[in-house]
């Protein structure tokens, strides 16, 4: 039988970067052009296979370091016209790991890889820090008032971490939360093709509604303060 209701306990770290990669921008189109390349150390095809091999780094990283993920998920080719060599590449590049220290080996890796793959092509590569955010672990009343929310209601459950960024992040720095999910078909999410169903969803709102109602019990019980609370 399916799993209706997860517990997000925690989210992993994230890190996103800007990394721009650069050589010499050159018209693509004549043999004598190509031999020219040849006969400056630098053949303009092995150029453009240097970004696929950053990319294919950045995939191996995430997939050394499970259950870790990286990914390219933007690419900006500079002067981006179609029969020029880019003299310039940016990239996004993601990563994220539930545990912090697993995170900084992996940018330790990838910052590794970087000369490897450019310095032999003579390309130049920037690389700056966009995006850090640190593993964010819920509140423990929530995550505990969802967990007898599920059993009051008669719903299995399982405790998740999520990959994805979300707004209770930022909430739990000034409020206690936690969240839940509720499965979406074939697992897909962050995607016009999420879809969960109408009974899918009642059963996470019913969770909700019981858990509010018995953090509110325990609220009361303690004089309205959180436990933790200043």
């Amino acid at each position: 039988m399916s799993i209706p209701i997860f517990i997000l306990a925690w989210m992993a770290a994230l890190l996103t970067y800007g990394l721009v990669s650069a050589g010499l921008t050159r018209h693509d189109h004549a043999l004598s052009l190509r031999r020219l390349s040849v006969s400056k150390g630098l053949l303009n095809e092995d150029r453009s296979r240097s970004r696929l091999r950053l990319i294919d780094a950045v995939d191996a990283i995430g997939r050394n370091h499970p259950p870790g993920v990286a990914t390219v998920g933007r690419i900006e080719n500079r002067p981006n016209s179609p029969n020029v060599v880019p003299g310039e590449v940016f990239f996004m590049v993601d990563q994220r790991h539930p545990d912090g220290r697993a995170l900084d080996a992996m940018e330790a890796d990838f910052r590794a890889v970087l000369p490897v793959i450019c310095e032999p092509l003579g390309l130049g590569v920037a690389m700056q820090r966009i995006w850090d955010q640190p593993a964010v672990r819920f509140d423990a009343n929530c995550v505990a008032a969802v967990r007898r929310a599920a059993e009051l209601t008669g719903y299995s459950s399982r405790d998740i971490v999520s990959g994805a960024g979300h707004d209770a992040a930022y909430v739990s720095r000034v409020a206690p939360a936690a969240m839940i999910f509720v499965p979406c078909r074939g697992g897909i999410s962050h995607n016009e093709a999420e879809f969960s169903s109408k009974e899918q969803c009642a059963k996470g709102a019913q969770v909700l509604l019981q858990a509010v109602l018995d953090y509110d019990r325990m609220l009361a019980e303690r004089g309205g303060v959180p436990q933790g609370a200043r």
